[in-house]
């Protein structure tokens, strides 16, 4: 457990450089980096969606999708946001599939996940869609345990929700 800690401390030690290093995100109440999502290296978009490339990789493809609308968190979300997940992972899932079939990717090995606040490092919804395996044994530890939270269980927790 004690090494978990640790490691939770280098993951966050690494995101708070990131973020300075872009400037944060939301730091001023009128900018957003992932609402001014054209900064980054967009491969797919849609009228209520863009895919690109995540800029600190857990994996060698590791992509983030994330919502036009801002919506800050999972803790955000409520049961109306469901279509908006399933679509989310329909076009992650639709542009890995394609993309890296030649790979051996397949629906088995990817994963789609959300950071639990308050280890969410933008202020502002997005879905980390990587292609396994990951990079470093620690990403392993850290998301699969501590803080990541999979697509399929916020959706099962917003169903509930709403029961």
């Amino acid at each position: 457990m004690f090494l978990s800690y640790i490691f939770l401390f280098f993951y966050v030690l690494k995101k708070v450089k990131i973020i300075l290093n872009m400037g944060g995100c939301c730091a001023k109440r009128d900018y957003c980096i992932f609402c001014d999502y054209q900064t980054q290296k967009v491969v797919l978009e849609n009228e209520r969606l863009v895919l690109f490339e995540d800029i600190a990789p857990m994996a060698k493809h590791h992509f983030l999708c994330i919502p036009k609308e801002h919506i800050v968190n999972i803790n955000s979300l409520t049961k109306e946001h469901i279509p908006m997940l399933e679509e989310m992972r329909e076009m992650a899932t639709n542009y890995l599939l394609e993309t890296y079939r030649n790979e051996g990717v397949t629906n088995d090995n990817i994963v789609f996940g959300f950071h639990i606040p308050p280890f969410t490092s933008i202020s502002h919804l997005h879905m980390h869609c990587v292609i396994l395996p990951y990079n470093n044994f620690y990403y392993v530890i850290m998301n699969d345990y501590l803080i990541l939270r999979t697509l399929d269980k916020v959706i099962d927790n917003l169903k509930k929700e709403s029961n």
